[in-house]
């Protein structure tokens, strides 16, 4: 087991910790502020998770398309790595277009804060010296 898939699982398991805080803290600031919205507390709630899944299923991804590059010749690794961060962000982008085009079931603050949670782990992984 090399060091980043532990690396890799501490992300997603921070990454899913910070979006049930985001969650929390989101739904009671809306049922405090909005005069108890439950419709909108649980669009926000789902805009987290679906933001959230997004930024933890692009972690698996990206450890492939590391070991994928590092084991390429460097020439050809300048041109494969943009490609792939592109199509790992797309996941990101789609999952903002969903909750777009979707308000009614995704609040998009909370699609945002969800793709967040992922920025926020890797800072809490250095911060904490967990890896």
């Amino acid at each position: 087991m090399s060091k980043f898939s532990k690396t890799a699982r501490y992300l997603m398991l921070f990454a899913v910790v910070f979006a049930a805080v985001f969650i929390i803290i989101g739904a009671a600031l809306i049922l405090t502020v909005f005069g108890r919205d439950l419709g909108l507390a649980g669009r926000y709630a789902l805009g987290v998770l679906l933001g959230c899944a997004a930024s933890v299923i692009k972690v698996p991804i990206m450890e492939g398309n590391i070991n994928k590059t590092l084991d390429m010749p460097p020439g050809q690794a300048r041109v494969v790595a943009p490609a792939q961060f592109f199509a790992r962000n797309l996941l990101v982008v789609a999952a903002l277009v969903i909750s777009v085009l979707f308000p009614q079931f995704f609040n998009l603050i909370g699609a945002v804060l969800g793709v967040l949670s992922l920025q926020f782990a890797a800072y809490s992984l250095k911060i904490f010296k967990v890896i």
